[in-house]
């Protein structure tokens, strides 16, 4: 039984990047999940690849229940008309994932004011109506989530002097992102009274390798190293919409920090390494191994090899000592590098100097201690095997 097993999840922006990826993990998780964006075919879109066809048909393949609904959001009334084909669907809606975003990167004095308006009814303007319109099925749904998909650009550079005078023309998308995040923050607690309703915004710890980020050349290619891939951004969204409501209520977080919050002690590893495997191994194959196989191998190794230490008899010293170092290894890490970690990645979308350099230093401290750790443990399990 999935996490999310009966449960109907409207995703916007489901055509293509993030929100392909958490409408496909959301079906693989039981949900019955609604695709929304306004590209249904392959080609319909100018510049990118990617549909709300071929979403739905790779859920459907795997035995998921997903259904394309186009629509632009940036018009109330296509709100509305999304929210009532997602009923007769599926029923009552209980998740609701504001993923679908618009971006020009054009300097504020020569920004068009029509496209202004347009990215924050995208932005701002459709998350506020697509909750107003599923607040009232969340009321008597049971468990329900709201998760606006967010970005690091809502913090803005701080107060000058400004070392770095590059225009980069990002001021109109973190200025809706920064609206969202407190948009997200005021409903949490206004829906707090129910129970029952998280909501939540959350954005990627490193940019996400999408077609539209590769066009506007964020990142070099879909499998840039120094890129985050789409599935950390899905199973932190579905963290958010199935654990208990008072632990994620109001929370405005990102990817990988919050993963690693919740107890994914191998993230740092796999976050790192994930380039490698998806370059040796065929497509899906690297995919699941990594995100999935691979974290629950390694805990079940910890802890059969920390069982076999302790019950072996006489005590072999050196197999007690490495184990030892492990388990010190995972204090050290959770309450010394993450925390420290969490603060270098803010220092460093906040502009800081100096953050950014700080903040690849310790996410690799962490990949090289994990990986350390694990030696470690297959040393351990290997020589007491003997």
């Amino acid at each position: 039984m999935g996490k999310l097993t009966g449960r109907t999840a409207v995703v916007t922006g489901a055509s293509r990047g993030i929100g392909q990826a958490i409408a496909e993990l959301f079906a693989a998780e039981g949900a019955n999940v609604v695709c929304a964006a306004r590209t249904l075919n392959e080609g319909d879109h100018k510049m990118l690849e990617g549909s709300l066809s071929r979403t739905v048909e790779g859920i459907t393949e795997k035995g998921g229940k997903a259904v394309a609904i186009t629509a632009d959001v940036s018009s109330e009334e296509s709100c509305e008309e999304l929210i009532v084909k997602s009923r007769e669907a599926f029923g009552a809606i209980s998740i609701l994932v504001n993923n679908a975003a618009l971006n020009y990167y054009i300097p504020t004095e020569d920004y068009p004011t029509n496209r202004w308006e347009r990215c924050f009814a995208i932005n701002v303007h459709a998350p506020f109506i697509l909750s107003k319109l599923v607040l009232p099925d969340m009321k008597t749904a049971g468990p329900s989530a709201i998760v606006n998909i967010s970005s690091g650009s809502a913090i803005g550079p701080g107060r000058g002097p400004y070392a770095d005078h590059t225009v980069r023309g990002g001021v109109m998308y973190g200025a809706t992102k920064a609206a969202l995040e407190r948009f997200t923050q005021g409903m949490a607690q206004e829906v707090a009274h129910d129970g029952n309703i998280a909501v939540s915004a959350l954005s990627p710890s490193q940019v996400v390798p999408t077609p539209g980020t590769v066009y506007f050349k964020l990142v070099d290619s879909m499998d840039d190293p120094k890129g985050e891939h789409p599935d950390l951004m899905a199973k932190a969204t579905l963290l958010l919409a199935s654990e208990p409501v008072e632990r994620v209520n109001g929370r405005v977080c990102y990817s990988q920090e919050i993963l690693s919050e919740f107890g994914c002690s191998m993230l740092a590893f796999t976050a790192f390494f994930a380039p490698l495997s998806f370059k040796l191994l065929p497509e899906g194959v690297a995919d699941r191994f990594i995100r999935d196989i691979f974290p629950i191998f390694y805990l079940y190794a910890l802890a059969l090899a920390g069982i076999a230490t302790v019950a072996t008899v006489p005590i072999r010293i050196p197999e007690t000592i490495v184990m030892a170092l492990v388990a010190a290894g995972f204090v050290f890490a959770r309450y010394y590098l993450m925390p420290k970690t969490v603060l270098a990645h803010d220092e460093r979308e906040r502009g800081t100097p100096g953050a950014a350099e700080a903040f690849a230093h310790l996410h690799k401290r962490s990949a090289f201690l994990n990986m350390v750790q694990f030696i470690g443990t297959l040393v351990v399990l290997v020589r007491l095997a003997d």
